[in-house]
């Protein structure tokens, strides 16, 4: 069944039923916002997400993912024939492809200068800019740049949620930059901040973390 499921590109819509259990992103969670939707699929699925996902491997906010760009993301990078499997797969929180495929899916936007670079971890993207001399619009076109790619892609940014953490290496006091402005939302900057586990701060101490 596999092997007919790989050489026709389809997969059976019984392997693709998945039940949606809200997991709490918070300790009370009070609203649905609280709430990730994490995907329970088939044991038959998961493994065929398997299979597929090992020669993959050794060759090189999920439900956004546009099956047409992410088929064409998929020839260009991996020269995979089998594109339209993975595109009738879809890539939900919660299966064992949707890391990869939105890793694939985001692959083509990438950044790095001496002054600025794209950090990214699946969906978690952090932008990364050295301001010398008050000099700052290689950063700010940079994340305009990211915001409007984004965009072009059926990629959400939670302005809401983006914070920036800005560290003055000055001897002297200075005024605090402008805030930068992601889709007409100023972005809140912030003492410290919580990254990948590890607790940042504005003076580069590990005191938060501990």
């Amino acid at each position: 069944m596999f092997n007919l499921s790989l050489k026709l590109g389809r997969v059976p819509q019984l392997w693709k039923t998945s039940c949606i259990v809200p997991v709490p992103k918070t300790p009370h969670p009070k609203e649905l916002n609280s709430y990730r939707p994490v995907a329970l699929t088939s044991h038959l699925m998961k493994t065929l997400e398997r299979l597929v996902l090992m020669p993959i491997c050794a060759r090189c906010a999920f439900n956004t993912i546009q099956p047409r760009l992410l088929g064409t993301q998929f020839v260009r990078v991996q020269g995979f024939e089998s594109d339209r499997l993975l595109c009738s797969t879809g890539a939900p929180q919660g299966t064992v492809l949707a890391p990869f495929l939105f890793t694939l899916y985001t692959a083509d936007f990438s950044y790095n200068t001496p002054s600025c670079h794209l950090q990214k971890f699946s969906d978690d993207s952090a932008v990364v800019g050295l301001i010398t001399d008050g000099d700052d619009r290689e950063y700010r076109g940079f994340i305009q740049d990211f915001a409007d790619w984004c965009l072009r892609n059926n990629l959400q940014i939670n302005a809401g949620k983006t914070k920036e953490l800005v560290v003055d290496f000055r001897r002297r006091r200075h005024s605090p930059p402008a805030p930068v402005s992601i889709q007409g939302t100023d972005i809140d900057t912030v003492k410290s901040y919580k990254y990948l586990g590890v607790h940042l701060n504005d003076s580069l101490d590990w005191s938060d973390n501990t």
